[in-house]
């Protein structure tokens, strides 16, 4: 980062101030860059610090719509649009599902990978008989 250089003569008091953008261009210069388009690429980066004001080589091309959008993150793919959005969170999350077979009712039906029973019965049965096993195993704190 370059920045304003004051110059003071003998006695300290101001004699001149050179501009960042006036060091920028000497030491490029100096380097032996082409300074063709410095001043282009300065108020670029003048316009990029301003936070309410956007070049259109920032916009981002939605991945579900045609539209052209300033991203709010570096990782935004998809335009602010609820719809592209859901639509996205959609195919990443979709899971297939599979014929499978209950176990308790030998029912075959439509599950997901990680589908066991076939429907609220066959569950209920299921976690019925499992509390049923933890309240017979407790032994009682008193004797009759």
């Amino acid at each position: 980062m370059i920045y304003d250089v004051k110059v003071l003569n003998s006695k300290g008091e101001l004699k001149q101030t050179i501009t960042a953008d006036t060091l920028l261009k000497q030491v490029w210069k100096a380097e032996g860059c082409p300074t063709k388009h410095v001043d282009e690429l300065l108020e670029i980066a003048r316009l990029k610090k301003d936070k309410k004001v956007r070049i259109d080589s920032d916009r981002k091309k939605c991945k579900y719509c045609p539209e052209l959008f300033f991203p709010k993150f570096a990782t935004s793919i998809t335009c602010p649009k609820n719809k592209c959005k859901q639509r996205h969170y959609r195919e990443r999350g979709a899971m297939p599902r599979t014929a499978m077979v209950c176990p308790k009712c030998n029912k075959t039906f439509q599950g997901y990978e990680r589908s066991v029973y076939c429907n609220n019965p066959c569950v209920y049965t299921k976690k019925w008989k499992r509390k049923q096993e933890e309240v017979s195993s407790i032994e009682p704190d008193y004797k009759l």
